[in-house]
């Protein structure tokens, strides 16, 4: 609709302020139907972790020398398509976790997309994953895309907060926003199983101290930080030296 270019323009910029994304915005009125896969031509297959997992959508085929482990994910209604800083420092850590790592126990909180979820799935395929998001909206593509990898049986998903979980997990994976994370800290590290590991993700590089002292305060300790551009991961352990 031509006058709703400006408001979608508008919340366009606010989200990509939000994730440092510098945007460009053209806003076109279209009359035909080339514009319904012209998106399209922006993506295209990720690996991660030096060739040992793949990401691409659903209408790019796979080619010679892929990866045997992939995941197919098309851009959708929640965050997490792969392309993102954050989502990728995440999922090539997981990768280097995955070589002597087996945890039995997953959480992927604020799963949006499901892909994190979903890589340690295939990572880890003995492991317990749990996927949760307090917006039914991300559960239910988390739901769809774990069908659609054929990974649904292998993935507890749930609409809730980390209140809610009444388990504890060798592993935890939080891709969210520092305004989030800090406040959950101590729900965290309760639900973190002795020996276990926290990666935190969606934290600018300038937010890492704060977001680390809202944890270290709790007795976990650095165990390990990846950046990627001005994003950066922070992997925490219980009391493991910094």
């Amino acid at each position: 609709r031509p006058d709703a270019l400006e408001g979608l323009g508008e919340l366009a910029t606010r989200l990509a302020d939000d994730l440092r994304l510098n945007l460009t915005l053209v806003p076109t009125v279209r009359d035909d139907d080339d514009w319904r896969d012209t998106w399209k031509q922006f993506y295209a297959p990720i690996i991660f972790g030096d060739g040992a997992l793949l990401l691409r959508p659903s209408w790019l085929a796979r080619r010679p020398g892929d990866p045997a482990l992939e995941l197919v994910l098309d851009p959708g209604r929640a965050f997490g398509t792969g392309q993102h800083e954050t989502t990728r420092l995440c999922v090539d850590a997981l990768v280097d976790l995955s070589i002597g790592t087996a945890p039995a126990s997953v959480l992927d909180l604020g799963c949006g997309s499901g892909i994190l979820a979903r890589a340690a799935a295939r990572l880890f395929p003995a492991a317990r994953i749990t996927a949760v998001d307090n917006d039914p909206e991300a559960t239910d593509t988390t739901r769809e895309n774990a069908e659609h990898n054929q990974l649904g049986e292998r993935l507890e998903i749930f609409t809730g907060t980390a209140l809610e979980l009444g388990d504890d997990f060798d592993l935890i994976l939080a891709n969210i926003r520092p305004s989030v994370l800090i406040p959950i800290a101590d729900q965290l590290a309760r639900r973190l199983a002795p020996g276990g590991l926290v990666m935190l993700s969606g934290i600018l590089g300038e937010e890492a101290e704060d977001v680390l002292a809202a944890y270290t305060a709790l007795g976990l300790r650095l165990h390990l930080r990846r950046d990627l551009n001005e994003w950066c991961a922070l992997i925490l352990s219980p009391g493991d030296p910094a």
